[in-house]
């Protein structure tokens, strides 16, 4: 009892005493030896002593007589005691707890098992894999997964024969426990067994789990056995075969390749392209030539992604040919990749497209010729200056081709009518060094929208180092319809200012739908989620003959959504509109755990982004527009939304640029949320929530059917 009372009080200071003191209370500690370790793990509990503080005292008082009472504490329910006592059993102890931790092994509470298991595999000694064989025989389930999963973790050679035989256990969650074991090994040598077992498994949690370690530690001798999973009818395991084909493929595959591109399913067509691009041989370059061909939009675009990663030669050559195709779509790709690829030769070609029938072919040629870098062609570019749906692309093309002789037609730009005109121009124009480049950004700076205005006086503070500021009165006035152009070397009979587009009419630079799925629970796509793949190609269904009504440009596969860009912001809003109400139909007539609930964002032109690559700006379309707008980023506002009325799912929103563009239609109920401080975008955005103007709102007890 006196004993007691003293620890107690030792424990009940500690924590208040300075270092040299501690030291003191330490050794006083040691001389009552395994008596105190009770009273240590009942004054943590109590929070008389700091963690910290116990970490010294369990650390002092170790020894090899007192272990058992340390492991008995791994028991302990909170968290962070356990882990502090399993870490001074790690470095204080080491290996010479192995026995200990292996007698423990079986134990029947489950936190000391897993507790022991933890300490086991880090200390990864490969003396611990005799000791495991008896477990592995275990009748209790729960102990036989703990040794599987254990051998895993230490890994080495010879786990892989200990593993193997559990491949043939009617137990699904055995022979799941071992593949993942075998996995984590990460060691060629576990590949062929792994190979038999994928030939044979039905379970596709236990085959996601193979293709997985294939992608880490395959080679080229896993690729017969996963080319077959192409074709399987599951999304995530056809995506798990692409990823693994990707790291292990090589030229000598694309015949197999080759083969399942005459599939009639798109969904293996998809797969095999996929690889292909992956393994960016130029023997491949015939096989891409004809997935542009495809009838399949996903698999036209990524063939034209491989083609401009091996560009040259041959393949060059025809992709010219196809810039003539009497097939839009083909031709789309066709002049994509040259975009990509600059290859002066296709000169002439790219200028007949400046009269192509589609304006997204249009658009493409011109910025084309702007890569080529060739002043002769500033003229035929010009020519466009009033096709509305294509001429916010010319003043980009002009900058492109960086000639004294593209500089009047810029100038003139900066009087445009339209305001993303003047702002593309201005941005093409700055790169430019001539004496008239900056008077003309300082005319631009009274600008009577405050972007425009805003815009030259950022450029203009880069080029001179100088900061401007509009006095007042100096506002210019909005430009006149039909005004002349009036700048040197241009036509005077021409007429480059147009007048303001009609609400929603006209082609934005970027008219941005950025939409993903949310399953029951907040489920995302996710293995643990068995509806995903279903839900996702309902998905599919009902975007692919919207998008074609509503003119989508593209629609780009995002994670467990869509990316696409439309010609005018209300085909953007219709589409979206049209794909709630597809999806609350839909739920209506499934299970719950079959329903879709969607989040959907718009934004108009084009999100900065420094990650450079050629789908940047839509990928931070996606993460700043349609991520960034959540209640934690809400930033109330007059006539906006309540932190909690703000909808999660089932919504769709739009950014200030979008519903400039829109709010005269009448074809829509606008609601202000709130502002948003968005990346890529302004600091701070107006956002809207939209809906059909004759929409009623469903009144129903299940929240999941409930849309805004």
């Amino acid at each position: 009892m006196f004993e007691r009372h003293k620890i107690q009080k030792i424990l009940e200071q500690f924590s208040k005493l300075d270092e040299k003191a501690q030291r003191e209370g330490l050794e006083k500690l040691a001389v009552y030896g395994n008596t105190a370790i009770p009273y240590i793990f009942d004054a943590l509990r109590r929070r008389q002593v700091l963690l910290t503080d116990g970490r010294k005292i369990l650390s002092r008082l170790y020894s090899k007589d007192n272990l058992d009472a340390y492991i008995k504490m791994l028991k302990e329910p909170r968290d962070d005691i356990r882990g502090m006592v399993k870490d001074v059993i790690q470095k204080i102890a080491g290996a010479a707890a192995i026995p200990a931790l292996m007698e423990n092994f079986g134990h029947a509470d489950f936190q000391i098992r897993k507790a022991v298991c933890d300490l086991l595999s880090a200390m990864a000694n490969d003396k611990i894999i005799p000791r495991i064989s008896p477990y592995l025989q275990s009748k209790q389930k729960d102990i036989q997964k703990s040794a599987i999963e254990l051998l895993g973790r230490i890994g080495g050679v010879q786990a892989i024969p200990l593993l193997t035989p559990f491949f043939k256990e009617e137990d699904w969650w055995i022979r799941r426990k071992a593949v993942d074991a075998l996995c984590n090994i990460n060691d060629s040598r576990a590949l062929p067994p792994l190979a038999d077992l994928l030939a044979g498994e039905k379970e596709p949690l236990i085959i996601k789990s193979i293709l997985e370690a294939f992608a880490v530690i395959g080679d080229k001798s896993i690729v017969p056995s996963v080319l077959p999973f192409l074709k399987h009818a599951d999304l995530v395991i056809r995506q798990k075969a692409v990823d693994a084909l990707g790291k292990t493929a090589a030229a000598d595959h694309i015949p197999d390749l080759m083969k399942l591109m005459r599939e009639s399913d798109v969904n293996v067509r998809r797969g095999a392209v996929e690889v292909l691009n992956m393994i960016k041989d130029p023997q491949a370059g015939k096989v891409l030539i004809k997935c542009v061909k495809d009838s399949d939009w996903w698999v036209r675009e990524i063939a034209t992604d491989a083609l401009a990663e091996i560009s040259g030669g041959n393949i060059n050559q025809m992709l010219v040919r196809l810039l003539s195709d009497p097939d839009e779509n083909v031709r789309r790709s066709a002049v994509e990749y040259f975009n990509r690829v600059a290859y002066p030769p296709a000169y002439e070609s790219l200028l007949r497209l400046l009269d192509d029938r589609d304006w997204w072919v249009r658009e493409k040629a011109i910025t084309a010729l702007g890569k080529l870098n060739k002043p002769e062609a500033i003229p035929h570019i010009m020519r466009l200056v009033n096709d509305a749906e294509i001429k916010w692309a010319i003043p980009h093309a002009l900058g492109e081709i960086k000639s004294e002789k593209a500089l009047p037609y810029l100038l003139a730009l900066l009087k445009d009518a339209d305001k993303a005109v003047r702002i593309s121009t201005l941005k093409a124009i700055q790169n430019l060094d001539h004496p008239d480049v900056i008077p003309g950004i300082k005319e631009t700076a009274l600008d009577h929208d405050l972007e425009v205005a805003d815009t030259a006086l950022a450029i203009l503070k880069n080029k001179t180092g100088r900061t401007f500021a509009r006095s007042r009165g100096t506002e210019r006035r909005a430009p006149t319809p039909g005004a002349s152009r009036g700048a040197a070397g241009m036509a005077p009979a021409s007429v480059i200012l147009s007048p303001p587009q009609t609400s929603g009419a006209g082609a934005l630079k970027e008219a941005i739908v950025a939409l993903d799925q949310r399953g029951p629970e907040g489920l995302e796509g996710k293995t643990e989620d068995p509806f995903a793949a279903r839900r996702g190609q309902t998905l599919t269904d009902f975007m692919k003959p919207l998008a074609s009504v509503y003119k989508a440009r593209f629609m780009n596969s995002a994670d467990s959504g869509f990316l696409g860009v439309f010609s005018s912001a209300r085909d953007a809003v219709l589409f979206s509109l049209e794909m709630l109400k597809a999806v609350r139909e839909h739920n209506q007539k499934v299970e719950r755990m079959e329903r879709m609930h969607l989040r959907l964002a718009i934004h108009a032109g084009v999100v900065r982004s420094g990650a450079g690559d050629k789908r940047s700006e839509r990928d931070a379309a996606l993460a700043s527009i349609l991520k960034g707008v959540s209640r934690e980023m809400l930033i109330e506002c007059r006539g906006g939304m309540k932190d909690y009325e703000m909808p999660e799912t089932n919504r769709l929103f739009i950014t200030e640029a979008v519903y400039n563009q829109i709010k005269d239609i009448g074809d829509f109920r606008v609601s202000l949320v709130g502002m948003f401080e968005l990346d890529g975008t302004a600091e701070k955005t107006r956002v809207y929530s939209v809906s059909a103007q004759a929409e009623v709102s469903v009144q129903a007890s299940d929240p999941w059917t409930e849309f805004v």
